[in-house]
């Protein structure tokens, strides 16, 4: 019996004994894959600015809040040696801000960055000033104090 020669792929396909399948599957899975890759590096991107701006508002929150509890100090710091320097020259204390200013001592009323007058208090061996700090009460532990 004679052998008969293989014939190629191209050869079956003519005559029909042969038909490519051809599938565009991959190709889809290929874009679904991509498509998925790139909604978790957008979503990832927006969830890190979202962060970093929560983060952001709070440390900004938070370097104001640190800023008028220096500023308050600064000003009780300064009513204290006018109130000082009222006391030296008038022999006696001073009861609210407007005292300084009438003693040319103060061009204005000592207020707190909050917008509340400053507490005077002098005892026999030295002298308070007081703002009530953030909470607006005296007597708590976020007051801002200057003693002469």
């Amino acid at each position: 019996m004679p052998r008969r020669a293989a014939l190629s792929l191209a050869e079956l396909e003519r005559f029909g004994r042969v038909r490519r399948v051809t599938s565009d599957a991959p190709k889809k899975n290929l874009a679904l894959i991509a498509v998925a890759v790139v909604g978790i590096l957008v979503g990832g991107g927006v969830l890190y600015l979202a962060g970093q701006t929560v983060y952001g508002a709070m440390s900004y929150r938070s370097e104001i809040a640190e800023a008028r509890v220096a500023s308050a100090r600064e000003e009780a710091e300064r009513t204290a040696e006018a109130a000082a320097t009222y006391r030296d020259r008038f022999g006696e204390c001073p009861t609210i801000g407007e005292d300084l200013v009438r003693a040319e001592l103060l061009e204005e009323a000592p207020m707190d960055p909050w917008g509340r007058n400053l507490a005077i208090d002098c005892a026999a061996d030295h002298l308070t000033v007081v703002s009530p700090g953030p909470d607006g009460s005296f007597g708590t532990e976020d007051d801002v104090l200057a003693r002469r």
